[in-house]
């Protein structure tokens, strides 16, 4: 499944991607924040699925530490999400936003050695990527064996890339910041 995930969400990850890296996260404190936001918002949507896919693949449940650590490097409490609780999900809807949450792990390794060049706080990205390079093969080895129909589970995924997507131009535009072209 994780095959097909990969090429089902290509062009909505690449969207996402492209579009944090035009709002240069870590160039400055205001960015940073925005960054922040986006991400405290998709662990407290999305956190509750990855705790479930954890479990499934033998796993601890990273979420209140990764949380913690978004509002260590915040500064505090991070204002309201302004997003609705994932609720009740299907066993497809939960296998794809914690492959969005991993495969954001992965990401983080390369991230954060891009924060440490700066002043900001790392505690976010640094426990993000801390235990990502042994994670990701348990939770591949879980998600290839899940009894999951592969085109919904895409299509969800697709769904989480586009909630984070539009959640960081929301917060980009709340903040005046113009993502560079």
């Amino acid at each position: 499944m994780r095959n097909e995930l990969r090429l089902g969400t290509r062009e909505s990850h690449q969207r996402l991607d492209l579009f944090v890296g035009s709002l240069s996260p870590f160039g400055s404190d205001r960015a940073y924040r925005v960054y922040l936001t986006a991400m405290n918002s998709l662990y407290r949507v999305y956190g509750d699925s990855l705790g479930w896919a954890s479990k499934q693949a033998g796993l601890p449940c990273p979420v209140a530490g990764l949380l913690n650590a978004i509002e260590s490097d915040f500064g505090g409490p991070v204002p309201d999400s302004g997003a609705m609780p994932e609720g009740s999900a299907t066993t497809e809807q939960r296998w794809a936003a914690a492959y969005v949450l991993e495969g954001s792990a992965m990401g983080a390794r390369y991230l954060s050695r891009e924060l440490n060049e700066t002043s900001l706080p790392s505690a976010f990205l640094t426990k993000l990527a801390a235990d990502s390079h042994d994670r990701w093969p348990k939770f591949v080895a879980a998600l290839d064996e899940a009894d999951c129909d592969v085109q919904t589970t895409v299509a969800a995924a697709v769904g989480v890339f586009d909630f984070v997507r539009k959640r960081f131009v929301e917060l980009a535009d709340g903040a005046g910041i113009s993502p560079a072209q």
